[in-house]
């Protein structure tokens, strides 16, 4: 039951940003491709190892899962060759 509890507030924050917005949100993102303009195809997680493929038209809020993305952060050497910071 915790997991449950842990799984139904992940994207919390994007729902959030959405409404404020006006915007449609997307959560639990594993895949997203452009697949013209603003059209997107994206590829969502359901319980019970179950995929989703929708077709988004932006501008929207997408929410990827964390086992997806992986933080990448910029070597010094390049941040120094930018002169400038990334942020």
């Amino acid at each position: 039951m915790r997991r449950l509890e842990h799984r139904s507030r992940l994207g919390i924050r994007a729902i959030l940003l959405a409404a404020e917005l006006s915007l449609d949100a997307v959560c639990g993102l594993v895949r997203i491709e452009q697949t013209g303009g603003q059209q997107l195809q994206v590829e969502r997680r359901l319980d019970g190892g179950r995929r989703e493929v929708l077709a988004v038209t932006g501008p929207a809020v997408l929410s990827v899962e964390g086992t997806t993305a992986r933080l990448r952060c910029a070597p010094l050497r390049g941040v120094l060759h930018a002169r400038r910071p990334p942020w």
